[in-house]
């Protein structure tokens, strides 16, 4: 039994539409309207915008306690934290471990770890903020070593809707 040439394989008949019945050209493609939005209205990479949060109203409490003393929890919505990763820089590492070699507090660690903790707590809150929360409960710190230069501190806690207890 003889095979074609290559390339010249004829399909078994009604598997395949005749050819020009296989839909547009490559390269254009259609899609149904309204699905995605014209070309050119996308974000740019590194452009992209994410929606304005919309803050929850009112004031905002955090505790390291499971609950508050006098708010009720509504809702919990979950998990919240806020990372930060740090470094010293060059210039204030030297003058760091140049005042270890004396004894006492190495106060550029210490503004650099408070100025970091806050840092989280904000973005912690930011999160909760995302979920619809107004309050975080079992708030927690956490912080470890990434390499001799780098610091990381989450700060974390589980987002909650609360309201005022009633008397």
């Amino acid at each position: 039994m003889s095979q074609p040439p290559p390339g010249q394989y004829p399909p078994p008949p009604g598997q395949y539409p005749p050819p020009g019945q296989y839909g547009p050209p490559p390269g254009q493609y259609q899609p149904p309207p309204g699905q995605y939005p014209p070309p050119g209205q996308y974000a740019q990479p590194g452009q992209y915008q994410p929606p304005p949060a919309q803050p929850a109203p009112g004031p905002f409490s955090i505790t390291t306690a499971l609950q508050f003393k006098d708010m009720t929890i509504e809702r919990e919505l979950g998990l919240t934290f806020g990372l930060v990763v740090r470094s010293m820089g060059f210039v204030k590492g030297l003058g760091a471990g140049l005042t270890a070699l004396r004894q006492g507090e190495v106060t550029q660690y210490t503004s650099l770890l408070e100025e970091s903790r806050r840092h989280a707590i904000d973005r912690m809150i930011d999160n909760a903020r995302l979920l619809g929360a107004n309050a975080i409960i079992a708030m927690r710190f956490d912080s470890s070593e990434i390499s001799q230069q780098l610091t990381e501190i989450v700060a974390y806690g589980t987002a909650v809707v609360a309201q005022p207890a009633e008397p």
